[in-house]
């Protein structure tokens, strides 16, 4: 049986999700390389809101955060270092076929209840921007970001941002520089997220 769980930070168990999300990637390294964003100092877990974990048979199969920095004010980052480990692309580790996309949906959801819980106004998800995807506004809108949201249902109600957003600590990193797509949690709310143009974000890091 496959199971999605969301711990919250405010719950008792949070400690030994990260415990165990640890020895999960410990065990991943050994076997595959692993982006540097799933180091134990790179996830962030003992800062995040919560953490969701898919479970087979009571082992991890799909990971991801709700993440917040003071830079995003009062919105929240979901699926925030989302992890599908490389030798569970299509199959458990019983043979069985996995639909990724609805694990993804019940995590995304729990993700959102979490968020309303924390006050937070937006809750969005963002991605680095390559070269071909900046060229102009046409480009912009074929990113797999912005596929995502037109073409997976637990995003429909997603909008996509036409600025640039700053996601980390770095004004003058350009991968902390991406594009968001996000919900208003609330009616009247606002992204304020610290952004720039799509022609200043081209200026600074393109030409």
């Amino acid at each position: 049986m496959i199971k999605t769980i969301t711990t919250s930070r405010d719950d008792s168990s949070f400690d030994l999700v990260i415990d165990e999300v640890l020895c999960f990637f410990e065990s991943e390294a050994s076997k595959n390389k692993l982006s540097e964003n799933y180091i134990k100092e790179e996830l962030f877990l003992n800062s995040s809101d919560a953490i969701t974990t898919v479970k087979e048979e009571d082992k991890i199969i799909l990971f991801s955060t709700l993440f917040h920095r003071k830079i995003f004010k009062n919105s929240v980052r979901c699926l925030n270092r989302y992890f599908k480990p490389p030798q569970k692309r299509n199959t458990s580790s019983l043979g069985r076929t996995i639909d990724w996309r609805q694990s993804t949906a019940m995590m995304l959801e729990q993700q959102e209840n979490i968020a309303r819980n924390y006050d937070y106004d937006i809750i969005f998800f963002s991605r680095e921007l390559k070269n071909r995807e900046v060229k102009d506004e046409d480009s912009y809108k074929k990113t797999s970001c912005n596929l995502i949201r037109q073409n997976y249902k637990p995003f429909d109600r997603y909008l996509l941002s036409p600025r640039v957003h700053l996601t980390c600590d770095g004004k003058s990193i350009r991968n902390c520089w991406q594009q968001i797509i996000y919900k208003k949690l609330r009616d009247n709310a606002t992204l304020n997220i610290e952004s720039i143009s799509l022609k200043e974000y081209r200026e600074k890091f393109v030409i």
